[in-house]
């Protein structure tokens, strides 16, 4: 995929380097190459999280902020806009179904014929003009069978979904588009387990992902139970990829900071994000976000897929 030339100019002028300042100390020494870049996920639809909320001085401004849009939602450029200027990267869960009206079909077939282009290259079309990075999650954990547009809701067929994924892809390059970084997006055990919805038959091709992102359901294990076999089998199938947990359930009452660092940094090295996912973590000691693992700038981060 072409890339901007001028995402150096762009990303030093308009996204100054976010290094978290380091006030506390580790005693594990960390690996230059080996950053951790943190995210929320707003997991409510109706209750926005706004750049407001980091402009807060108790909390620590993370390198992505990522939301959920249906098929009705016309691209969010002001809050897109407004997070950019905050050195913040967006991330738009891009759900293929309208939110207020289950009744409309927006199939997965539909969307690889054609039949919702004109949608699609309006996106295109406004994130191109923005020119700094937008990473776009299209039609995520599509091993699921509680989405509309899960293989198992889509007659078991994966083949329908890496066509509309590839199709979406292709309307963005078709206009032009070189500053959309697409996640391929699945979960680490499928739902229903079957032959027929394994997620790594589906791979929509290495043209076509940016960056590969795991989901996570079950929240009883540690994360190396959830991810670790998935992430073994995806590192070294796609070495090239950088990998991120794209919504992961933080209980300070179940699990300490300590224990997330630790398991990031001595059995998840392969994992380059991670994005928290509930509203306890943005009551999180700042502290966290300021361990060694998580110094890293957001233009690092927007890098990181070239």
């Amino acid at each position: 995929m072409k890339r901007l030339n001028h995402y150096a100019i762009a990303m030093g002028i308009g996204l100054a380097i976010l290094t978290f300042a380091c006030g506390c100390s580790n005693k594990k020494k960390v690996d230059p190459n080996q950053r951790v870049y943190v995210g929320y996920y707003q997991l409510d639809h109706n209750v926005q999280l706004t750049p407001q909320h980091f402009k807060k001085s108790s909390l620590v401004r993370p390198h992505v902020v990522e939301w959920a849009a249906d098929f009705a939602t016309e691209f969010p450029k002001t809050q897109v806009l407004a997070f950019q200027k905050l050195n913040i990267v967006p991330m738009i869960a891009w759900e293929p179904r309208i939110w207020n009206d289950p009744g409309r079909a927006v199939n997965l077939e539909a969307i690889a014929k054609g039949q919702w282009d004109a949608y699609l290259k309006t996106w295109a079309t406004q994130i191109g003009q923005l020119e700094l990075p937008v990473l776009i999650a299209f039609a995520p954990e599509f091993n699921s069978q509680d989405f509309p547009w899960g293989i198992p809701n889509n007659g078991q067929n994966g083949q329908l979904y890496v066509a509309a994924y590839r199709h979406v892809v292709e309307t963005f390059r078709a206009q032009g588009v070189s500053n959309a970084i697409f996640v391929w997006t699945i979960l680490p055990t499928s739902s229903p387990k079957a032959s027929w919805n394994e997620p790594l038959a589906y791979y929509p091709g290495d043209e076509y992902v940016d960056w590969i992102g795991l989901g996570a359901v079950n929240q009883q294990s540690d994360m190396k139970t959830m991810f670790g076999d998935m992430l073994s089998n995806l590192a070294a199938n796609h070495p090239q990829k950088p990998i991120m947990i794209t919504r992961y359930y933080f209980e300070p009452e179940k699990k300490t900071n300590a224990a997330i660092v630790d398991e990031l940094q001595q059995e998840l090295t392969s994992v380059k994000a991670i994005v928290f996912s509930n509203p306890k973590t943005l009551k999180m000691d700042p502290t966290f976000f300021k361990q060694p693992l998580f110094q890293a700038s957001v233009e690092e981060f927007a890098y990181l897929h070239l």
